[in-house]
């Protein structure tokens, strides 16, 4: 086992087809998206210093991938994915180890698993791990029954002029704390990097041309799988059925693409949200929980 930090771009590239296949080894499930990784560079997409940081990878003696970590040092946040043939194995257990070593910078760890993933959640309770009240509800939806829907000309690509609007959206309906330029900033630098998905970064302005809600969809051709992370309405537009209508149209678009099927997760305090989300037939698969040590 050699594990190393993030060296590059292409290294993106690489865990994302590793999650590609974990996703064919469990059709209609909910598993780690290679939108989801390229979600967790976002914050440090300028700098490949930080996604050094956020970012493990282990391979073998030929360089080819074999599993990463991914870490969020503000959310104390660490996952561990490993290829499917691999897991739960000696050298996947070893590396588990790693990353725990190479995760632990004087902050407590949050090791995310699904709770159904019996032998990882046994061997993470060795460790002293416990489970939280933090979870993420994940929910799956088949394309295949999808209601036939005309393209809604309200929703388009975020273009250069619709930056700073699409920014806002996220900016309050989240309710960052850093200021609005420095959120900026950092959605311009993940814009302009490799990570970001040109095309499927999808805004809806209502009939005056009010920025509403906005979402980046993400599509894997390699395993049909596609998922939306994450999905905001503006505070001052909720109620009038806009997230629904930009679901709607992210959804024709995934089949359109050639997607079979969608996967979405909601924090499972947010009833609202997992309301939005079956209201356009995600229906529940697992659940992502937090644990911490004891």
């Amino acid at each position: 086992m050699k594990a190393r930090p993030f060296g590059g771009w292409n290294d993106l590239r690489a865990m994302q087809e590793l999650c590609s296949v974990r996703l064919r080894a469990a059709p209609g499930r909910a598993v780690a998206h290679p939108g989801d990784i390229a979600w967790w560079a976002m914050p440090a997409a300028s700098s490949p210093e930080l996604l050094a940081e956020r970012f493990l990878l282990w391979e073998d003696d030929d360089g080819v991938l074999d599993g990463f970590a991914a870490f969020d040092p503000d959310e104390g946040a660490l996952a561990v994915f490993v290829a499917p043939d691999l897991a739960d194995g000696e050298a996947a257990v070893r590396f588990e180890d790693a990353s725990l070593a190479w995760a632990d910078r004087g902050i407590e760890v949050a090791w995310l698993e699904f709770e159904d993933d019996v032998a990882a959640v046994g061997r993470w309770r060795a460790r002293g791990f416990r489970p939280t009240d933090r979870a993420l509800r994940n929910l799956v939806r088949s394309l295949d029954d999808l209601p036939e829907t005309v393209p809604d000309e309200r929703v388009r690509a975020v273009g250069d002029a619709d930056v700073e609007d699409r920014v806002r959206i996220t900016h309050d309906a989240f309710e960052d704390l850093d200021p609005f330029p420095s959120a900026l900033e950092v959605y311009r630098a993940f814009r302009a990097s490799p990570a970001y998905p040109e095309g499927w970064d999808l805004l809806l302005r209502d009939d005056d041309g009010r920025a509403a809600v906005c979402c980046l969809a993400w599509p894997d051709p390699a395993s049909g799988a596609s998922t939306f992370e994450p999905v905001a309405t503006h505070p001052s537009m909720h109620g009038r059925g806009f997230g629904r209508a930009l679901l709607t149209e992210g959804l024709r678009r995934f089949r359109a693409a050639g997607m079979t099927w969608a996967i979405v997760g909601v924090d499972v305090e947010n009833p609202a949200a997992e309301a939005l989300y079956r209201s356009v037939g995600f229906r529940p698969d697992r659940v992502l929980r937090e644990y911490r040590r004891a």
